[in-house]
């Protein structure tokens, strides 16, 4: 389950950056990454990601049509995912080149940034839910942002959670156990 979300998230900028286990691997096959600084090498997959994104926020909006596209605000729904991936991408970056020599402090950071980022998921379903209300009721509500107020009010309330939850975890977050930082110390 956690690869098929892994697959989804990824070209969509909500999983995580690879950059690490991207260098790694080049340092062990003599890539062509394998001198290159860590850093360079998260703006490089941020701008390949950021491809990716491109190529289905497109195919999104030329499958469905600009009408569908505007009326039911994926434009909104992909900038909430140009910004949360950015925001983890350079989250990660922060903790693991800037704070690379304090790495229970940069795993602790890293996994607040990525609650926050990740608290966009569950907005999704409720401004879905509205949207289909408002179109299969032919209903209209009486403030026209309400879908994005919903959108919004459900991104900060799993956000706060996501706070709430970072600051009192102990343990490591899920995917930088000993493989993580085997790979880690070798950029």
């Amino acid at each position: 389950m956690w690869k098929i979300l892994y697959v989804i998230g990824y070209p969509l900028l909500v999983g995580p950056p690879r950059a690490i286990h991207i260098k790694a691997s080049a340092v062990d096959s003599g890539g062509e990454l394998a001198d290159k600084p860590l850093w360079l090498v998260i703006i490089a997959e941020l701008i390949v990601r950021g491809g990716m994104f491109l190529v289905i926020g497109a195919t999104i909006e030329s499958t469905i049509g600009e009408a569908v596209f505007e009326t039911y605000h994926f434009d909104m729904f992909l900038g909430a995912l140009i910004v949360c991936g950015t925001t983890h991408t350079a989250g990660y970056a922060f903790c693991f080149v800037v704070l690379a020599d304090r790495l229970e402090r940069a795993q602790r950071l890293y996994r607040l940034i990525r609650n926050m980022c990740y608290a966009v998921i569950p907005a999704f379903p409720v401004a879905a839910f509205l949207l289909i209300v408002q179109d299969v009721q032919r209903f209209r509500f009486e403030d026209p942002n309400i879908i994005q107020y919903a959108f919004a009010l459900t991104w900060a309330l799993f956000m706060i959670a996501g706070l709430i939850e970072g600051l009192s975890m102990k343990r490591k977050p899920r995917g930088m156990g000993e493989d993580f930082l085997k790979h880690l110390s070798k950029c």
